[in-house]
This record gives C-alpha cells, structure tokens and sequence, in this order.
C-alpha cells in the first residue's frame, strides 16, 4: 500500500514538474546557450564570455497572431523542445547540437499563428553589426543568426514590428534605407537584436491575404502553395566564434548543413581571398556575363500569353457600367480596399477578363473609381466588351515593366537557366547579375520572394558560376560572390540608386575609427569614401556613416576583423 502510494506520488510530482518546465542547456563549439524553465534566454555565452543583455526577458520563441505570444514554460524531451505559450498553444522545436552551429527547427506550430520569429534576443555586442548576415562583433568574439532555409527570412514580418517593438522596448535602426525590424541583426542602445522568423503564407480562412506592400497601403499577397507556405520547417542556426573567425566559421558551417556554397573554378570559396598566381597577384579569369531579372518588360511577349495572368495584382474591383471595346472611361467599384490613389511606376495599368488597359489618372469618389485616358487593348491584348459586375485587378508595375507573380517568378527564373544553358560561351566562367530582386517584394511575401526565385535559379547553374546581385537577404548572401553597384529600388524607403550600407552608429562609440586602425593593422585596405552625416542635435542623434561598398569590403567591415 505505502509503494502504490509512494509511486502516486512520484507520478504526480513528475506530472507537475513537466507542467512548469525545467531549464535547458545546450552547446555547440565555443557557444553555450542556457533556456529558463519559462521559456526566456537566461545565458548566452561565446568563448566563456556573457552576452546576454539583462535589461528585458527574451524568448527563446515568439509568435504573433495580431498580438505577441511568448512562453509560458518549457520542456524538453530527447531533440524536442516542447514550448507552452501564453495562450496555451504549444510550439514544437527539433533541437540539434552541432560542432559548428546548434540548430532550432519548427516541426509542430498552430495553424492561427500568422508568423514566428526565433527570439528576439539582446546581446551586449555592438562594435561590428553584419545586420542582413546576421553577425555582430566585439572584443574577441563573434555570434551569429543564420537562416537555413527559404522560407526563413531576417528580420520581423511588418505587420507584426510595431507590437515587437512595444513588447520588447527596441526598434532597430534603418539600414541600406531597411528599418530595423526586417533585418537580422538590428543595432540598439548598448547591442545588438538578432531576429530571423517564419510566417504562414498560404490561404488563409480560404482567402488570399492583403498586406502593406511598398507604397500601397493593402495589396494582394501571392499565397504560397503547400508546405513552403507553413511556418512548419522554419529553421535557424546559432553559432559563437572567436571575432577573427567568423567567416571561416560560417563556410564551415555552410558546408556541415548543406547550405549554398559556390566555390570558383579553382575550387576556392567566392567569399574566400581568391587564390593567387606565382607573380603573387590573384588570378583573374575572363567571364561570360549575363543578367537575370524578375520583371517582365512591357514589350515581352509574355503580355500576350496566358502567363500574363500571372502579372502580380495589387487590389481587386468591379466594373460599375457596361464596358463597350471603345470606350475610353472606365467607372467601377473598389469596396473596402481602394489602391488607385496611389502611383506606380511606368504605365498604369489594369487587367479585364484577358485585356490589358493603360490608364493616365484615376479619380477616387469614395470608392467610386473613374479610369481616364484609358488606352484599350495595350500590349498586344485585344479590346473587347465587359459586362457591369465583371471583376478587374489592378497590375504591381514597375518603370521597366509588370512584376511577375510567386508562379511566373518560377518560370522567369526555369527560363533564365534554360537560356543560359544553351549558350555558345560554355569553356568561360559564367557571371550570373540578378537585377531588380527588390521587385520579388512587390507580391506581398516579403524576402521569401527573393529567396525563392534565386534559388530556384541559383541551384540549376552547372559549372563554375559567379552570382552577384543588388538585392541581399540573409539567406540569400550564401549564393552570392558580390553585389551590383546600380541596383534600383522600388519601394519608396529605399532611395539609394547605388548599393550603399549604411550603418547608424551611436555617438559615444568610438569604434569607427578604431576599426579604420584595426583593419589598416591587418593589411585591409578600404578603397571605398566615406561620408559622414551629422544628425541634428548631435549629443542625442546617432551619426549615419554611408559607406559606398563591394561585397568584398562589406565583408571585411562586417566579418574579417
């Protein structure tokens, strides 16, 4: 009787423990992590250092469904890390410990989740901020965020960045004209936020969702079909080095976890020092150069085709009137949701049943739109009558052409493999320039966009390939050797007509200057003018430092110190 009793008991006392939770810990190299049994950070060291801030509580895990939802308690079975959130939903994590990097996966998530973001999380260094790599530096350690996937994106979903930031008391700082919550890594008084996340993009209650894309206040966001469309398989690496390995360490990583790792011709890494010839200067190699863009230009003859169904859609409208094949005023009905107040580049352009119609403005009475100047039949397609009641969309363009949606983006991308592939110049490297990758943001789904189409692309290249690009993600960076330097931005807070990063450094950190001698003390030499922009108010202004920039002096700033 008292061991039936005795074995109630420890049943019961071991039923109460797993409800609150215990303490997790967990290595990988020179990184210890230490998870309380709420759920929350309460150690993170690299080389035995502490680098945890301690001002507020961060999460191991968050998620958002309109609000924050943070941790409860926390358990942990075998490679699970079972999370009890605030609304006692669960969240499921596959925990794997490698030399290189200690991995978080999501394998169980709520289907009311709108997005998941891994953190965020404070830590006290700030010297050296690689905010779309997702490293900071300082002293003698490095620590890193890594997104392993496309479907993992740096940085906070918009919708979600202002309730993040009265949570978590930070905002982040603007960088290359981003603001601090899309990025991986975002400067803050005294460190560095490091945040990458996850977010549902199918259908949701069976309808496409409308979000805020560049200039327009709600447009339609492409739904991304099946798994790819889940928070489920969202996953992030966490590594911590010495400072003067990071680089290293990351192509190490890159190669343990199957990740992007394009080498040269002579088998070196293209963010590696190139190898170099007996005369002591590194070999250049002469490259056949092409370009690959995810627009669609006006005169391409995809405009006449069924694909250009697939031409992204801002916003949905119905005709109010008959529609005669001649008729040069368009009145119709926009509902709740209204876009033509605001402007595109290029042509503006709408889409009827199969006809493209170029308009010259649009005059908004409360929903009732007129359509004036309007050019019937455009681009090849063929004037025809609409009945009253038909449903139209107005088309996302561009000063270059129409933006393609998640499906043609796929297609553009097969297409640019398939021509390169047939090319005469197969003996000469190739050098692969995707231009206007900025433009993959207009179909609502953010950087997975551009993730998406560039590795689609990216990973049909045969043969020593060089890619280089004016648009760069956290994930994306893997692929790329470079950046264009005239890369073109299309939505309104990216201004810069030249690849520049910019980083906002506070005014007490004098580290600018010191990482000048630090680098000069190794033999890197930075080739690139500085100029700096003092803020109004200067003792309580932060100073911008603009820097124009290669990828390879980008790396030098941001990984090789």
């Amino acid at each position: 009787m008292n061991k039936k009793i005795f074995l109630l008991f420890l049943g019961i006392t071991v039923a109460l423990t797993a409800a609150v939770g215990q303490p997790v810990h967990w290595t990988s190299g020179d990184l210890s992590v230490t998870i309380d049994k709420y759920g929350y950070y309460g150690s993170l060291k690299v080389c035995g250092q502490e680098l945890l801030q301690s001002k507020e509580l961060y999460p191991v895990v968050s998620a958002f469904d309109y609000q924050v939802r943070t941790p409860q308690s926390v358990r942990q079975q075998h490679d699970t890390l079972f999370c009890l959130m605030d609304d006692d939903q669960e969240i499921q994590l596959r925990i794997a410990q490698l030399p290189q990097c200690l991995t978080l996966e999501v394998i169980a998530c709520p289907a009311q989740y709108n997005s998941l973001t891994f953190g965020p999380v404070a830590l006290t260094i700030d010297e050296v901020v690689g905010e779309l790599v997702g490293v900071a530096q300082e002293g003698a350690v490095a620590f890193g965020m890594q997104a392993l996937n496309v479907k993992t994106t740096g940085g906070i979903p918009q919708e979600a960045a202002n309730a993040y930031s009265e949570k978590f008391y930070y905002q982040g700082h603007f960088v290359d004209g981003r603001p601090g919550y899309s990025l991986a890594a975002t400067r803050i008084e005294g460190g560095t936020v490091f945040q990458l996340s996850g977010r549902n993009r199918g259908l949701r209650r069976g309808q496409m969702e409308v979000r805020h894309v560049g200039s327009c206040h709600a447009s339609i966001a492409t739904p991304v079909q099946g798994e790819e469309g889940l928070i489920v398989g969202t996953r992030v690496a966490l590594f911590g080095c010495p400072r003067g390995k990071a680089l290293e360490h990351i192509g190490q990583m890159e190669k343990a976890l199957g990740l992007p790792h394009p080498t040269r011709a002579d088998g070196t890494w293209v963010k590696a020092a190139p190898a170099k010839s007996p005369q002591g200067k590194a070999a250049k190699q002469k490259r056949a150069q092409y370009t690959v863009e995810s627009v669609v230009e006006w005169d391409s003859p995809l405009t006449t085709t069924n694909l250009a169904s697939h031409f992204q859609k801002q916003l949905m409208f119905q005709l109010q009137d008959n529609l005669g094949p001649t008729d040069s005023t368009i009145h119709l009905l926009t509902g709740a949701y209204n876009c033509f107040p605001v402007a595109t580049e290029g042509y503006q352009v709408v889409r009827i049943d199969e006809e493209l119609i170029r308009f010259r403005s649009a005059e908004d009475n409360d929903g009732h739109v007129t359509l004036s100047g309007c050019r019937r039949g455009a681009f090849g397609t063929v004037a025809t009558a609409h009945n009253k009641f038909t449903t139209g969309c107005r088309l996302w363009t561009v000063k270059e052409g129409f933006v393609p949606d998640l499906q043609l983006l796929d297609t553009l991308a097969d297409r640019a493999v398939e021509r390169l592939s047939l090319s005469s110049v197969r003996t000469i490297p190739q050098e692969i320039n995707y231009q206007h990758l900025d433009y993959c943001l207009l179909t609502g789904q953010d950087e997975y966009a551009v993730a998406r189409f560039v590795s689609r692309s990216a990973e049909q290249w045969t043969g020593p390939v060089v890619c280089r690009a004016d648009y760069l993600t956290n994930y994306t960076w893997h692929y790329l050797a470079g950046v264009t330097l005239h890369g073109h931005n299309a939505l309104p807070d990216m201004t810069d007509t030249t690849w520049n990063f910019l980083t906002e450094v506070p005014v007490h950190d004098h580290t600018h200057d010191h990482a000048h001698t630090e680098a000069d003390a190794h033999g890197h030499h930075h080739e690139e003018h500085h100029q700096v922009q003092e803020q109004p108010e200067a003792k309580t202004q932060p100073r911008v430092v603009k820097e124009k920039s290669t990828m390879e002096n980008f790396l030098k700033r941001n990984l090789l110190r």
